[in-house]
């Protein structure tokens, strides 16, 4: 992905990228959870979400989209 971006003329960051999920923040302490159940979760695209923090909370816009094949 890095590459096909370069490509089209974007800056790209060096540092290794991980896709994630973010299922909780500040979180002031850890708690105990039993290991979730596998979860069955199709996929159909991929979306450039940007992310703005704002003092009310984080404010998300998608800015393109791209579907999967297959």
């Amino acid at each position: 992905m890095r590459q096909a971006l370069q490509e089209e003329g974007f800056q790209t960051d060096s540092r290794p990228y991980q896709a994630h999920l973010t299922l909780a923040r500040k979180v002031g302490h850890p708690v105990a959870l039993a290991p979730p159940r596998p979860l069955h979760w199709p996929v159909r695209e991929f979306t450039l979400v940007e992310s703005d923090t704002q003092p009310a909370g984080s404010v998300y816009k998608v800015l393109d989209r791209w579907p999967l094949r297959g």
